[in-house]
């Protein structure tokens, strides 16, 4: 497609298809935690998909999430920050909502007396994300709201919620999100109020 845009030749619906690949071989990526695969799948599927068009607006998204891992938090706030303009902009009312998310965590890692905002925008998602039947978005909500409990000692009440995540995340196909609960199941299991037998029955299971 480069090379004929090169040529004058451009052909739209070629780098439509090309984008779809490529926005689907990132999610894949991001999914397994190939970082480095992400950014860069995700960053060429953006350049080729309409401006306003959903597609383009998930994979800035997970751009943001994958920027974020690799420990760039200025450009993953800028490219979330499109993300959410755009999700506003075409009426997708669950991803600016998950979009939200990911900005109160972003803030989160450069301000950790975020917690409290992190925890307000997820509560405040979850009746969107439930109306849209968006599971994705119910389980990084539930994540974010397990992760302030675990983070002030309240295990139970984390492992609980996680429970549940665990259950969106697996019907949304989400894999980068189902890894992220179960890491923290395993953690909650020798950590909180679990009897020592039954959270290594519970970490074998994961």
């Amino acid at each position: 497609y480069r090379y004929r845009d090169e040529l004058g030749l451009a052909d739209d619906a070629l780098g439509m298809r090309a984008g779809r690949l490529l926005a689907s071989g990132g999610r894949r990526a991001l999914a397994r935690s190939d970082i480095a695969a992400a950014e860069g799948l995700l960053s060429r599927a953006a350049a080729l998909l309409p401006e306003d068009d959903g597609e383009r607006v998930e994979c800035l998204l997970g751009l943001a999430v994958a920027l974020r891992e690799r420990g760039e938090f200025e450009r993953a706030a800028k490219v979330n920050d499109e993300a959410i303009e755009r999700a506003v902009a075409t009426g997708l009312e669950g991803t600016g909502a998950r979009g939200r998310l990911n900005a109160a965590l972003l803030r989160l890692y450069t301000d950790p007396a975020g917690t409290d905002e992190l925890v307000i925008a997820a509560e405040e998602a979850l009746p969107l994300f439930e109306r849209l039947e968006d599971d994705a978005g119910l389980a990084q909500a539930l994540w974010f709201i397990a992760l302030s409990h675990w983070n002030r000692c309240f295990v139970g009440r984390a492992e609980k919620l996680l429970e549940r995540a665990l259950v969106h995340a697996e019907r949304a196909d989400d894999r980068h999100w189902r890894d992220n609960i179960l890491a923290m199941r395993g953690l909650s299991n020798v950590s909180g109020p679990t009897p020592a037998e039954e959270g290594l029955r519970h970490c074998a299971d994961l």
